[in-house]
Formats: C-alpha cells, structure tokens, sequence
C-alpha cells in the first residue's frame, strides 16, 4: 500500500497538476497505511529473529533507516538536477518492488497463536500491559514527552539554517546530514554491542544527552558547534528509542505484542504531528530561539523525572534492567 502514495504524487507531479490538497490526501492516506505497518513490522521482528536477537535487529533496522537519512537526499538532489522531481517519487515507487519480494521470502521462526479479540477490548488489553509494567509506562511517557516536545526540532532546521546561522540550503543540508549521522552511530553501536547492559543507565543517559543537545542548539550561534549539537541529539534519540524498543520487545508477552507496539507506534509517530504544530505555532509566537530553549527544558525536566523513576523500578526488578 506504502507504494501508491509515491506513484500518486510522481504522476501528478509529472503531469504538473499536483496541488496542496492532493498532497494533504495523500500524506493522511500514507499516515493510516503506516498505522498499520509500523506496529505489525515491530511486532514481526521478535517472531523473525527471536526474542535472543531483538536488539540486534532493532538496532540495524535503525541504522538502515539513517544511513537512508544521510545518503537519500544527496541521491534525491542529483536525481531532481538531473531529470526532475517526478523522477523522484517515479524511483521511490519502483523501490518498493525488492522489498515485497524480499518480505515474500521471510520465514518466521515460528508462530505466535493469534490472539482474537474486538478492537476496543484488545486497545484495552495493551493499555493494561503498559499500567502493570512500570518501566514500560515511564519509557511510553517519556516518549510522548519527546514526540510533542523534543522532536519536532527538526521542523526548525530551515529557520535555523537560514536566519540564525545563515548558512542557506547548503548547511541545511550538512545540519541534516549531521543528525543522520549521530543516528546512523547509534544504531551501530548497539548492533554490534548486542544485547545493551545496564539499562538503567543507558535508557535515561541517552534522553538525557538528546534534551541536553536541544538546548545546546538553541543556545549556539557557531556553524560547526550546531552540527556537533544536531550529531548527540540524533545519537541520543536513536540511542534511546531503539533500547527502549528492545526493552519493550523483551518484557512483552508474545499475544500482546501487536497491540502494545501499536500503543508504541501511536506516541511515537501520532503524537509527532501535533508536536509539529505546536512548535510551529510557538515559533511564530515567540520566536524560534525561546521556543527551542523551552521545548528542550521540558524535554531536559521530563528526562530528570523519567531517570529517577527508571531508576527506582531497576531497584525494584533488577533482572530485566540492570543486566
């Protein structure tokens, strides 16, 4: 289904006849086909690899993602230069063929028994899975937190590239590169580390260095310095976010883990939209820097609230957070 976006808007685009409702409809329609997708990928990965290798696949999961964050734009830059921006979206939709047959080959490693219920009650069943489990209600809370507040600075970028530092779209571009770029390390790291130890530690150290790296940006006036920022948050959401992952994958039972990793999808990605908004309309407001400044406390605020929390649950059930 994710196909049909991208050869919508390369054949309106080629037909130059692409205007903003198209690409209000087509954006709502590849947001529902991800709500979908994006839990039923996360919960496939456990029955692919297996529980023992989660993080491991999590992790080059997110470093697949990023290294396409980096290497994607230059492609796009000189593919638009070249023969135009239809072929684009033309080249996007042709590169979902190797993925369906690849997914055509994936043999799971065996079969989690389907757990039938109504949409509402299994809703609920998750929502009660996240209550009982403590570390994983703080993780989820946390992430609100960052999808409302802390990610959305990417939206801020152009703004920053332009007016503050005055670098055009050139340095936009390095800025963007540089976030791919701590998130590209990220995911390394723990795909080669496996298995994270002491996540205690890891989980609110991360959050903490990607609201830290927030503020630092709104406060650096200096190309390089801005870079070096934009570089630790990306490190430390990807970092974050995918230890939380493999965390979650872990303590979930088998029968809930769509439902859950559909809640999971839901903060991370639902609530981005509006954080979106809300920086944009903040910006406006009162300008990009203060709005900067006081996302990133909040996000520094929620990070110190989570660490004492997550910690206190690691004291509580050390065997799943301290090894």
């Amino acid at each position: 289904m994710s196909v049909i976006p991208a050869l919508a808007v390369a054949v309106l685009a080629d037909k130059n006849i692409i205007t903003v409702w198209h690409v209000g409809i087509i954006a709502a329609f590849l947001g529902t086909v991800n709500a979908f997708d994006v839990p039923a990928r996360q919960a496939f990965l456990a029955e692919v690899v297996g529980r023992a290798d989660i993080t491991n696949a999590i992790a080059l999961n997110s470093a697949a993602f990023n290294g396409a964050r980096i290497i994607g734009p230059m492609i796009a830059g000189f593919v638009i230069a070249g023969i135009g921006i239809p072929a684009c979206f033309y080249l996007n939709a042709v590169s979902f063929v190797p993925v369906i047959f690849a997914l055509s080959k994936i043999k799971a490693k065996g079969s989690i028994k389907a757990y039938e219920t109504g949409l509402l009650t299994g809703i609920a069943d998750g929502w009660r899975f996240i209550k009982k489990e403590k570390p994983v209600m703080h993780i989820m809370s946390l992430i609100s937190v960052f999808s409302l507040f802390g990610i959305p600075y990417i939206t801020l970028l152009p703004i920053l590239a332009g007016e503050i530092l005055q670098v055009g779209v050139r340095g936009l571009s390095f800025l963007v590169a540089s976030a791919g770029a701590g998130s590209f390390l990220a995911a390394m790291m723990i795909a080669f580390k496996g298995e994270v130890k002491r996540k205690d530690i890891y989980i609110p150290l991360s959050a903490l260095v990607f609201s830290a790296a927030i503020l630092g940006i709104s406060f650096s006036r200096d190309f390089n310095l801005s870079m070096l920022f934009i570089f630790f948050a990306g490190w430390g959401i990807v970092s974050f976010l995918a230890t939380s992952n493999s965390f979650i994958q872990h303590v979930v039972p088998d029968f809930l883990r769509g439902r859950v990793m559909g809640l999971y999808t839901l903060v991370f990605l639902g609530f981005a939209p509006a954080g979106n908004s809300i920086i944009g309309i903040a910006a406006d407001l009162f300008g990009t820097i203060i709005s900067l400044k006081i996302f990133a406390l909040m996000c520094i605020i929620g990070s110190i609230i989570f660490a004492r929390l997550f910690r206190k649950e690691a004291g509580r059930n050390p065997a799943s957070l301290r090894q």
